[in-house]
């Protein structure tokens, strides 16, 4: 999903060499586009809607499509990371931008950095979906509780917060709570001073409950009405995110 949405996103604010020009650089990668047919198992039909920059098939093999072609190309490495650098020397042979205003650069650094936090966002979602159905909550149980909500406090409530804080390794698979990884992940995205927060983190980590569920619980609620979030993290993009 991550290399089509930047393709899509680059492909759309370019515009593709002369057809003679466009023809020799299809020869040249034939071999690259059949190879990533066959791997991909999608069809010659697709990958050339891909290659033309039409996006309305966006299949998973679609998408393995564009990823083999990044690889083989050497626009993504292994770990399926963008390299940024590599895409700019590349594309700028072989592409024209539409506007004149627009500059290379920031163009790719912008499609890279949307498909980043779209994954990040995924990979966020997915694990609140996780814990949702792991611990027998609802959407809006889970959406009350991210925002500091503790209205709601039953045994599934409970539950999807042990959940949550292990699928982000607050807590550990033997339910012990991890104060140094709450306190460094949540350096980055709370308001809150390191020095306050480190002492926040310490004495909520005291709490404790009967089950693990009411121990995570616990910590939650003694940390979370303290902890006030950067703008990008606030409950509208929490409510974006779970829904």
């Amino acid at each position: 999903m991550k290399v089509l949405l930047v393709l899509c996103i680059f492909m759309t604010s370019i515009l593709a060499l002369p057809s003679e020009e466009k023809e020799v650089l299809e020869n040249k990668h034939r071999e690259y586009l059949n190879a990533c047919i066959e791997e991909s198992k999608t069809t010659k039909e697709v990958a050339e809607k891909l290659k033309n920059g039409d996006f309305s098939i966006r299949d998973e093999p679609a998408q393995c499509f564009v990823n083999c072609y990044f690889r083989k190309k050497g626009l993504i490495n292994e770990n399926g990371n963008f390299l940024s650098d590599v895409i700019n020397e590349k594309f700028k042979k072989i592409f024209v931008l539409k506007s004149e205003d627009e500059d290379f650069d920031k163009l790719i650094n912008r499609c890279v950095q949307t498909t980043s936090r779209i994954q990040k966002d995924n990979y966020y979602r997915d694990r609140i979906n996780a814990c949702i159905d792991e611990s027998k909550t609802t959407k809006e149980v889970a959406e009350k509780l991210k925002t500091g909500d503790f209205s709601v406090r039953d045994e599934p409530a409970q539950c999807f917060v042990d959940c949550y804080f292990r699928k982000f390794g607050y807590m550990n698979e033997n339910g012990e709570v991890l104060p140094e990884v709450i306190i460094e992940k949540l350096k980055k995205k709370s308001e809150l001073k390191a020095e306050h927060l480190t002492e926040l983190i310490n004495k909520c980590v005291k709490e404790k409950g009967e089950t693990k569920c009411e121990t995570a619980f616990k910590v939650y609620e003694c940390y979370r009405p303290q902890v006030e979030f950067k703008n990008c993290h606030k409950s509208e993009k929490v409510k974006k995110i779970i829904e």
